[in-house]
């Protein structure tokens, strides 16, 4: 029996997580109700806690009936629907009736084997079990509601719950579901029309009744800011922004595809004479007998290479690495300006708060996976960006050391002094050429890298500006229509005043649904 109590203080608990209000005069608003099995109201109290700790007097509005101080010896007047306490700065604590009709129809039915039938009917019978908690809202406050059940494990098992879980603690698993009877009404999403009812299912070898208890709260949506649905009146424009710089990125990045081509085919061909110059040079150590005529034509190529990397051409995809460069900061900085300016945060806190909230997402909040989109796209831009600097940085060092290589030249005319000599100068060169020759196939690999890159961006940009960017577009108008309905919601339940009254800071609904 102490476990089956439990459940109250664990759904008490799960409200505590919704706002409420804290004020010098508060009204708490605590509606018991007790129902039958099947949903039925067969008793209603109300018990409402006053403070205000600096009054002698508290004046109360109430429509309840068969008023009862439950918590001191406070007395109290009532004129029509004005009640008057003599609270000496004490809180109040008074119970009363009301046969108000309740927000909430609650309904409740049982199936054996999905046959429905009467739960007296089938006690002690086994088989699975399926009871459906349907709610219907009968005023337009959204409520939201959670549902508590025990069931022990000796003779339940494959116990689920829709719209919550069911937590399985050894002996006894113990279920916690939510609803928001006609949200979807508010809303006019089909999505949400599964909070009108919660469903437990079940297999069970000696089948009885369990005591629910659920509690409800008009407050759930009280504290969120409408400040944010004024925003979506500017979504339009920035999604416009947003598009027209997709449209930009993507010209660019085909560019940026075209150059790196370029650059692909400059670079092998800077490699390819690189790898002819050194296997020349190792055919110096066969010995000294063909070492003058091996240098000539290592000079040869090696003059053939320093041609090549001052073509106009190599020059104009060093150029052109430079412009690339530039053309990606210049995206960069267009695409931080319209998130910046979109999301009221400066760069340094968008990729933090980025790091923090969006790398792992999985989410299917459109805004959400917009900005992480966007934010992921300046990281590629700007790893493009480093890029081109790495690559700028090895290019121009390389184009001076294969200008040093006429130094190279002169040294290998020298060696003809001597074998010895000669040898050494030949190792010098060797090695010097291997650095040179590695280097350049870093760089190569570091281009085709690049290209292959360029080439899913350029792809990938094609496809986000078609798919991605239009699909946001709708998302946009589709969030604008749902932003006034929202609104119209929220403001259901921040004028929400009580149940039996009309100045309760809270209201809490506790149902108790009876096994017998």
């Amino acid at each position: 029996m102490k476990k089956r109590k439990l459940i109250y203080p664990i759904l008490l608990g799960t409200f505590l997580l919704f706002p409420t209000h804290i004020e010098a005069l508060t009204k708490q608003e605590t509606i018991y109700t007790n129902l039958d099995k099947y949903g039925n109201i067969e008793k209603v109290s109300v018990t409402n806690h006053l403070s205000h700790m600096d009054k002698e007097e508290i004046e109360d509005y109430t429509e309840l009936n068969n008023i009862l101080n439950i918590n001191g010896n406070e007395t109290y007047t009532l004129n029509e629907d004005r009640l008057t306490w003599k609270s000496e700065g004490r809180d109040i604590y008074y119970r009363g009736t009301t046969e108000k009709e309740q927000p909430i129809k609650t309904t409740i039915e049982y199936y054996l084997e999905n046959e429905k039938v009467n739960p007296d009917d089938i006690l002690g019978k086994s088989g699975k079990i399926t009871i459906k908690i349907q709610f219907e809202k009968q005023q337009p406050t959204p409520y939201v509601i959670a549902l508590g059940m025990i069931l022990n494990n000796e003779e339940n098992s494959n116990i689920s719950i829709t719209n919550g879980k069911a937590v399985d603690s050894g002996t006894h698993s113990t279920m916690i579901a939510l609803a928001s009877p006609g949200l979807d009404e508010n809303f006019k999403l089909q999505e949400l029309k599964s909070l009108n009812e919660i469903t437990i299912s079940y297999e069970t070898t000696n089948f009885s009744p369990k005591e629910m208890y659920m509690i409800a709260t008009p407050k759930f949506l009280e504290e969120i800011d409408l400040k944010i649905f004024d925003k979506l009146n500017t979504l339009g424009n920035n999604l416009q922004k947003l598009e027209e710089s997709a449209e930009l990125l993507e010209k660019g990045t085909k560019e940026l595809e075209t150059g790196s081509l370029s650059l692909v085919n400059g670079s092998n061909e800077i490699t390819k004479n690189l790898k002819t110059a050194l296997e020349a040079i190792k055919k110096l150590e066969t010995g000294s007998k063909t070492m003058e005529q091996e240098i000539k034509k290592a000079s040869t190529l090696l003059n053939q290479a320093a041609a090549s990397l001052k073509d106009s051409n190599i020059s104009s995809s060093i150029t052109g690495l430079s412009t690339l460069k530039a053309k990606n900061e210049t995206a960069k900085k267009a695409l931080i300006q319209t998130i910046t300016t979109t999301t009221n945060m400066d760069y340094q806190t968008l990729m933090t708060y980025y790091q923090t909230n969006l790398v792992n997402y999985q989410g299917s909040d459109s805004n959400t996976l917009t900005l992480k989109a966007n934010c992921e796209l300046i990281l590629l831009l700007d790893a493009n960006i480093k890029t081109y600097d790495t690559l700028l940085n090895k290019l121009t060092p390389l184009l001076k050391q294969v200008e040093e290589l006429s130094s190279y030249l002169s040294k290998i005319n020298e060696l003809h002094k001597g074998v010895t000599e000669l040898t050494n100068g030949i190792t010098q060169v060797k090695t010097g050429m291997n650095k040179l020759y590695e280097g350049s196939k870093t760089l190569t690999n570091g281009i085709n890298s690049l290209h292959i890159g360029v080439n899913t961006l350029a792809t990938g940009m094609t496809t986000f500006n078609k798919e991605g960017i239009n699909t946001l577009t709708q998302y946009g108008k589709k969030l604008t229509n749902l932003g006034v309905k929202a609104k119209n919601t929220i403001n259901l339940s921040k004028e929400y005043n009580g149940f039996a009254t009309n100045n309760a800071n809270n209201s809490t609904f506790v149902y108790k649904i009876e096994k017998n």
